[in-house]
């Protein structure tokens, strides 16, 4: 992805999810910013270049960590036992990782083999991480191929 791009994506869900009626309210546009900005900060670390599982799943408990924290102030986890603080940041790191990290990158590399991403960095591989600077981060809309 390109910079802010894990950022704006949290932000679209929340819009969306406002949009939908969601019970919070807009509060969630600020829950996504936060959760968006734990991804951002793995991937600005390798120059948004890397895309290998290891840095998936990272960037998955990165966003986890930044939106448990958030929950931890916002929704009061402070009156709960530490056990049960434990046992909810355990099963939302596992949960992450699962689905945020490897999921996805399962499923863009199914979607790559297609070409569908041949005009983005993810769609081009090498040894899970991508090391030509010469691609635009933000492809050209193509109409025809």
């Amino acid at each position: 992805p390109a910079p802010a791009v894990a950022t704006i994506s949290e932000v679209l869900s929340a819009v969306i999810e406002v949009i939908m009626g969601n019970m919070f309210g807009p509060i969630v546009i600020l829950s996504g910013i936060i959760q968006g900005m734990g991804p951002e900060l793995v991937f600005a670390r390798k120059g948004y270049r890397d895309f290998s599982m290891k840095n998936m799943c990272i960037a998955a408990v990165a966003a986890c960590v930044f939106s448990f924290i958030w929950g931890f102030v916002r929704g009061g986890y402070v009156k709960f036992t530490p056990m049960y603080i434990l046992g909810m940041f355990i099963v939302r790191v596992i949960s992450s990782i699962f689905f945020a990290g490897i999921i996805s990158k399962l499923l863009a590399e199914k979607l790559a083999k297609t070409g569908a991403l041949s005009s983005y960095r993810l769609g081009h591989k090498n040894n899970g991480a991508c090391s030509s600077a010469s691609l635009n981060p933000i492809p050209a809309i193509r109409i025809f191929r």
